[in-house]
This record gives structure tokens, sequence and C-alpha cells, in this order.
């Protein structure tokens, strides 16, 4: 049965056996851990499949560079250079199979991150952003392509992993003028590592990938234009990659569109309501499946305080992890999609927000037993105390404030609600 050239390549890719089942597994680790813990959305796939692609570029390259120099290593250099099929197409049909393989390591991660978010609970919509990372993908072979077809041989091999590792370092340390930083092929393309932070449109990552696209083809286009005539094959590749040039220049002000900060008017917010108490939370959609948290955590603390200066009956997601400070009261609350339990922490930073920050000096150290008490009362978690308060001092006070009945606990309040705003509060206060 005879075979087609692809086929023999994709049979011997060091990418289908040995490398691919460990390449496979690196991809998707290094992918789950760019993922939000208990929260998921489109736009953060799209950001996990490009950073685990980015931090693989020089596995890829480097497994590009073996197969690619597979006869040269083996001593079938001379033979190439003679034979019909020329060297350059050796490394072509090469460089279309990894392309393969690597184009499905990518399909099968997307999978998994896929599911995995699914049954968080997804939200979002699939964007143009989720082919960054195949991009990533499709650029590293190519560099791994093109130094096996620079430096037949073993030179390549380190070549080929040094290459992309620079460019890896370029655009993590932020290095060169805005439009090198943006003709980057390895650039990562952080779409949602904050509520509000986002891609500015599809139309600019679009874009931006066709400039990949365009570099790639150009590089590419070197490696199998070396043969014979070599002075002129390189001419040409030079003159092409010269005339790509100008598109990533022209392209590159829309670099420092590809992500911008959005103020919360300009988001679309999901409400969540409960009647006992009455309390309406305004979040982003992809928080929406902690519903029952967020209300449950915030109702507890609106029904201790509503009888007081904290008093609240509407909490809406501000910017950022942390709230404004500055506040008498519950405006505000943060959530983080990076934290294991945003919830939890969303009412550590409100409580940061309203005592920790005004509060954290030397002249109030005097109430930060009584104040770490609240606050762990409040968040109903020992973490949330913010301050250094002897153990066995903390645990008395709040067993105190946890004796209250909840009429008795929103009496309290409304009478310490001003102390504990500004500092005073003491021990003797909550002990009576």
């Amino acid at each position: 049965m005879n075979r087609g050239p692809l086929s023999i390549g994709l049979r011997r890719s060091i990418l289908l056996l040995p490398a691919g089942p460990i390449i496979l597994a690196a991809y998707a680790i290094t992918a789950s851990t760019s993922t939000h813990p208990v929260v998921a959305s489109w736009a953060n796939i799209a950001s996990a499949l490009s950073a685990g692609a980015t931090l693989l570029a020089p596995i890829l390259a480097a497994a590009t560079a073996w197969d690619a120099t597979r006869e040269v290593r083996s001593g079938g250099g001379p033979i190439l250079r003679t034979a019909p099929r020329s060297l350059a197409a050796a490394i072509l049909r090469q460089t279309i199979a990894a392309w393969l393989w690597g184009a499905a390591l990518w399909l099968i991660v997307l999978a998994g991150l896929v599911v995995r978010a699914v049954i968080v609970g997804i939200t979002g919509a699939p964007t143009i952003a989720l082919l960054h990372g195949l991009l990533v993908v499709l650029v590293s072979v190519t560099i791994g392509a093109t130094t096996a077809a620079a430096l037949p041989g073993w030179a390549a091999l380190p070549v080929a992993i040094i290459a992309p590792t620079m460019l890896y370092l370029a655009q993590f340390l932020d290095l060169g003028a805005p439009w090198l930083q943006f003709a980057n092929p390895l650039r990562r393309i952080d779409t949602a590592q904050d509520a509000f932070t986002h891609v500015d449109s599809d139309w600019v990552l679009l874009r931006y990938a066709l400039v990949l696209l365009v570099i790639t083809a150009l590089i590419a286009i070197i490696a199998v234009l070396r043969g014979p005539r070599r002075l002129v094959s390189t001419v040409a590749g030079a003159a092409l990659i010269a005339a790509g040039v100008p598109v990533a220049a022209a392209l590159a002000p829309a670099a420092e569109r590809i992500t911008v900060s959005v103020s919360p008017s300009e988001l679309s917010f999901t409400t969540l309501t409960s009647e006992d108490p009455a309390l309406t939370l305004h979040v982003l959609p992809q928080y929406a499946p902690l519903r029952e948290d967020l209300l449950t955590r915030w109702g507890r603390i609106a029904s201790l305080v509503a009888s007081s200066e904290l008093a609240f009956d509407t909490l809406s997601q501000g910017d950022g992890t942390v709230p404004d400070g500055g506040s008498d009261r519950f405006k505000t609350f943060a959530l983080n999609p990076s934290s294991a339990d945003p919830v939890t922490d969303s009412v550590h930073a409100a409580l940061f927000s309203l005592v920790g920050q005004r509060c954290g000096t030397d002249e109030a150290g005097g109430a930060w037993p009584a104040l770490g008490a609240v606050n762990v009362f409040l968040a109903d978690d020992p973490d949330a105390a913010l301050f250094a308060v002897d153990a066995a001092e903390l645990n008395r006070l709040v067993d105190a404030l946890r004796s209250k009945t909840l009429p008795e606990a929103q009496t309290w309040f409304a009478e310490h609600s001003a102390a504990y705003l500004d500092c005073s509060l003491r021990p003797e206060d909550i002990i009576g």
C-alpha cells in the first residue's frame, strides 16, 4: 500500500509519539493553572489556551526541528540534495505534519477546558480570541522548521529552543518598541484576568491574528525557498519579510487597544435578589452560578447591620479585587475570579476597605481585638480578623458576639457601628 509523503510525516512525527502525550499533558496542566478556580467563561478559556501555548513554545519548536532534521542527522543529507524531493520539501512535509498534530493538541486541550467550564457553569460566548492559542502553537512549530532549514543538523536543536525562549522573555518582560512587541509572535493575549479588563474587540484580535499569520507565512517561505540557488532564495525571502514589516508597523497602534479597562457602566450585570432579607446584588454574569452563596453570605451581613449606620440593601460589583475605601457603609464589593473562594474573599475585601485601611495604625492598636472580632463575626470566618490579635482574646470576643440573638446583634450594631467605623471600638464594648 503506497502512502504519501504527508502520511509518512504524520506517522513518524515526534509529536505523535513519544513527545505527543507529554506535550499534551504539559499543555493541559499549564492551561488549567490559568483557569479560574470556581467560575468559568469563554474569555478565560481563551486566556488559558494562550498562556499554555506560549509556555510550551520552546518544546514545540524543538520537537519540530528534531523531526525536520531527522534525514540530515541520520546521514541522508547528500542523498536529499540529489533526490527528486529536496531537503526543503522534506522540511515542509514535517512542518505540515507538526502543524496538524499541534492543532490536534490544541483541540484536545480546548475540549477539556470547555467540558470543565460547562460543569462549573460557563458564561459568555466563543470569540475569535480562542484561536490565539492555536496561532501560538502554529508559530512555535514554524520557528522550529525555520531553524531546521537554516541550520540542517544538530545545531538546529539548541537554536529552536533558544529562539522562542527569547521571544517569550521579550513579551513577558515587555521589551522593545510597541510595534516590535505587537509583532512578537509569542505575545500573550490576556483576555479576562480580572472582571473589568477585556479584549477591546474581536476586530482588533483578528487583525493581530492576521499579522501572526503573515509573519509565520513569510518565515515558512524562507525555509521552503532554501535550495540549490541559495542566494536568490535568501534575497527573495528577505524581500518578502521586508514587505511584511510595514503591515505590522501599520497595525501596531492597535496593540495598545488589545486590552482595555472598562468602566462598570459599560458592562452588563446580572441581578441577584432575595426577599429575606431584602437584598439585591448586581454582579457580572460569570458569577451567577454563585448566586446562593453570594446571597446567603451577604444576606447574613445585611440582616446583622440592618438597624445601624452600616445598613444596606443593594450592592454592586465594583472594578478590581478590592473595593474603594472611604465609605462609611457597604456600597460596592469586589469579586476576584482567580480566588478559590470569591464570595468569602469579597467579604474580606469589603471589611478591609471599610475599616482595615483606616484602622491599620498604631493609634488604633487598642481597638484591634474588638475590630477583629467584629470582622470575624460579620464574615463568619476566622481569617477575616485583618489585625494581629491574640487568638485567645479574639475567640473570647467572637464567642460573646455569637452568643447574641439576631435582635440583640442588630441592637448592638445600631449602638456601636459608629465606634466600629471610627476605630474606637474596645473589647469592653463587646463584653460589657
